[in-house]
């Protein structure tokens, strides 16, 4: 994800130098703020989506039973937030997280 992260953040900084900001300022906090979805979306929601179980009478789960997709989406292992979701996925998100933020300090450094 680390890799994925560095292309996404590569190319959302290419691309908003052709948004028409006048400054430097505005190109960087138009940058920074798309990264930061970005990155939340493809560390923290997509390990949820991966991990979690949903009940098979939900409306999700009907729809992704119709279009084929449920053995991807919401077919993992745990079934709601309990300690041993915290013992893998939570640590996971966690860690993610604080490695993509210390690493802008070490690249001032």
């Amino acid at each position: 994800m680390s890799a994925l992260n560095f292309i996404l953040r590569f190319t959302l900084r290419e691309s908003t130098k052709y948004e028409g900001h006048h400054t430097v300022t505005g190109q960087l906090n138009s940058a920074f703020s798309k990264m930061w979805v970005v990155q939340f979306v493809n560390t923290a929601v997509i390990l949820i989506i991966i991990n979690n179980r949903l009940s098979d009478d939900g409306l999700i789960r009907r729809v992704l039973k119709s279009t084929g997709t449920h053995t991807f989406a919401f077919n993992g292992t745990y079934g709601g937030f309990n300690s041993d979701w915290y013992h893998v996925v939570g640590i996971t998100i966690f860690t993610t997280a604080f490695i993509n933020g210390i690493t802008p300090v070490f690249t001032l450094l």
